[in-house]
C-alpha cells in the first residue's frame, strides 16, 4: 500500500485523539487487546491494513462530534455466520448509505 492510502484512511476513519485500541492477534486473548493512550498514527495504519494488527479508534471526538460510524451485528445463539447478501439487500432496499464488512467473529459490521 501507498503512502496516500494509508492517509486516506486515517482521515476516513479520523476520531478522539487521546486514544486508540490495539488488538495483537498473535497474543494470548488475556493481553491481546490494550489500549493506547496516544493518537493512533500511520504505523498503526499500515499495521492494521497490512493484517498484523486490529485498530480500535474511537468515533466520538473531544467537540462530541462524530465523523464516522459503525453498527456491530452479532449472531451470538447461532452457530453459522450472518447472512451478509441478505443484510446487504436490506440495506440497499432501504436506501442507507452503509457499507457492510464480515467482523472476524463471523458477524457483520456496517460502516
Amino acid at each position: 500500500m501507498d503512502k496516500q492510502q494509508v492517509k486516506r484512511f486515517a482521515a476516513l476513519f479520523r476520531g478522539n485523539n487521546r486514544s486508540f485500541g490495539e488488538w495483537d492477534p498473535k497474543k494470548s486473548k488475556n493481553v491481546a487487546m490494550r489500549t493506547v493512550k496516544e493518537p493512533f498514527g500511520e504505523e498503526q495504519v499500515v499495521s492494521h491494513l497490512s493484517g498484523n494488527l486490529g485498530l480500535g479508534v474511537v468515533p466520538i471526538r473531544d467537540d462530541g462530534m462524530c465523523w464516522w460510524g459503525a453498527i456491530d451485528v452479532d449472531n451470538h445463539d447461532k452457530d453459522h455466520d450472518l447472512d451478509l447478501i441478505g443484510i446487504e439487500a436490506k440495506v440497499k432496499s432501504l436506501g442507507l448509505p452503509l457499507i457492510i464488512c464480515r467482523s472476524k467473529s463471523g458477524g457483520a459490521h456496517l460502516y
